[in-house]
């Protein structure tokens, strides 16, 4: 590409000098020196549109490459199309499908919300803070589980053992009161 763009120079050069010589010497066939040059001119113009649209979507993809880093870390994955179309200074729009686009790609989620601005959603990706939390509260309620498992258990028991010493003292006083009987007449039915 760079050496086309060199020669273009030079065809421009080229083709003037020719039309010029053509427009003094055969002044009747200056069309065809000129219609190159201009097409030289519309070629040269259309390259130069098109590395300034390559170069101006470079800037704009480095902007929302950086602006969508600072989002994701300061938001631990969620992110605002209508943030990210401000600070990356892109229309909404654009914003909003590359979120879409790249949601699709990682399997991030699209949050639909009542409030906003423009499309009413904000997206969500997986961020490490996001996943140690997650783990964390999953460890915690699974400790929790296991305790009160472990608690009801020992609760169960405690009331086993209760029932236990219960019947335990209720032979006691049964023993008590017959040994009692027994010591005061033994024959107290015969009599």
């Amino acid at each position: 590409m760079a050496n086309k763009l060199k020669a273009i120079p030079l065809a421009i050069i080229c083709g003037t000098g020719i039309s010029i010589a053509t427009l003094v010497m055969a002044p009747q066939y200056v069309g065809a020196p000129l219609a190159f040059t201009a097409g030289v001119f519309g070629g040269a113009a259309t390259v130069a549109e098109r590395r300034l649209r390559v170069q101006v979507t470079q800037e704009q993809q480095a902007r929302v490459t950086a602006v969508f880093s600072v989002l994701y870390e300061k938001n631990r994955g969620i992110i605002d199309p209508a943030e990210l179309s401000f600070l990356a200074n892109i229309p909404g729009d654009r914003a909003y499908a590359f979120l879409l686009a790249l949601a699709e790609q990682t399997n991030g989620q699209r949050i639909d919300t009542k409030t906003g601005l423009g499309s009413g959603s904000v997206f969500s990706f997986a961020h490490s803070a996001n996943a140690l939390e997650q783990l964390t509260k999953n460890a915690t309620n699974w400790a929790q589980a296991q305790t009160k498992q472990l608690e009801q258990q020992l609760e169960a028991q405690q009331q086993i053992i209760s029932l236990m010493q219960l019947k335990e003292q209720q032979q006691t006083i049964k023993a008590a009161q017959f040994t009692q009987e027994v010591q005061e007449d033994p024959w107290k039915n015969q009599r």
